[in-house]
């Protein structure tokens, strides 16, 4: 932004006109609608603010599939708005006046409370995809919260866990056995305080691979680790803006997605070109996690009786 690039040369009144004159509770309220879509600006795209509305759309389009708060819409459009015009954006490039997303940020606080019920179903993984973040996952070479962060790809697909499944698993009850790797959900949206079931089971065999077996143990190891294995009631933590170590505090829905795409935009054939071209990447979004096994099992002729047990 035009701001940023002479602040270095500023100080006193001429560093502060950037705040506008807002009070510090509405400043720090600005922020906090912001921080999330710039960490999953710097995980997907490398970038601290958007160049297009597009970028912008696709993201809230995510918060959305989140379940995102009513209020959540407007709090965003008026941080991009401050921002904009803190930084001294030049009025051709404002995006917070593009049509497209008034009207976006309009049409979903009004529908908010629609929003479960709306869409299809996620197209599932193709097999190539998760055979290269096997790959990933067991490459010593690659950043390790990319790692870790396939490994928790492949436990959510395995097991057609949620997003939101992940805050309820604690790293220190997964365990291994001898058939595979089990652990229970404390907090979903069917399991938990106040809940029916207070806790649902999850198992994950051995035999669940497709290139490499070593998958599963590898991201125990890492999860093993003192960066990683950290005591918490969630299993994703933040990442480092480069991807390379993990944060001591939880990753919201819209880091997993940003993470999602970057770990997509990373893989690679066997031979090292690029799996996905980078239009393809926006193609599966993080509940595709959730249709891959149970589209399997039926092709198989198993019973929606059996079925049910998958990610309930």
């Amino acid at each position: 932004l035009p701001f940023a690039r002479q602040a270095g040369n500023l100080s006193g009144d001429a560093l502060t006109r950037c705040c506008r004159g807002l009070r510090a509770k509405t400043l720090a309220k600005r922020v906090r609608a912001w921080r999330p879509f710039r960490r999953y600006l710097m995980a997907q795209a490398d970038s601290y603010f958007p160049e297009d509305v597009g970028v912008v759309l696709h993201y809230l389009e995510l918060t959305a599939a989140g379940g995102a708060a009513q209020t959540s819409y407007g709090n965003f459009l008026s941080a991009l708005k401050f921002f904009e015009e803190a930084g001294e954006q030049v009025a051709s490039k404002l995006l917070h006046l593009e049509p497209a997303l008034v009207n976006f940020v309009r049409e979903h606080k009004a529908l908010t409370p629609k929003l479960p019920g709306r869409g299809g179903q996620a197209p599932p993984y193709l097999l190539q995809v998760l055979a290269a973040v096997e790959r990933v996952v067991v490459d010593d070479s690659q950043r390790d919260y990319i790692r870790f962060f396939g490994w928790v790809f492949l436990l959510r697909h395995w097991a057609a866990l949620r997003v939101d499944d992940c805050a309820g698993i604690r790293p220190a009850d997964i365990q291994k056995r001898s058939r595979g790797v089990a652990g229970h959900l404390e907090r979903t949206k069917v399991s938990g305080p106040g809940k029916s079931t207070l806790v649902l089971p999850w198992f994950v065999s051995s035999a669940c691979f497709l290139v490499d077996e070593q998958w599963m143990s590898v991201g125990l190891s890492l999860l093993q680790r003192e960066d990683f294995g950290f005591p918490r009631d969630y299993l994703v933590p933040l990442a480092k803006a480069d991807l390379s170590a993990p944060l001591r505090r939880r990753a919201e829905y819209s880091d997993v997605a940003g993470y999602q795409k970057a770990l997509l935009s990373h893989l690679t054939l066997e031979d090292g070109s690029a799996l996905l071209l980078p239009e393809a990447v926006a193609f599966w979004s993080t509940h595709s996690a959730r249709t891959g096994l149970d589209s399997w099992v039926a092709a198989m002729g198993a019973e929606e009786s059996e079925r049910s047990f998958l990610g309930r």
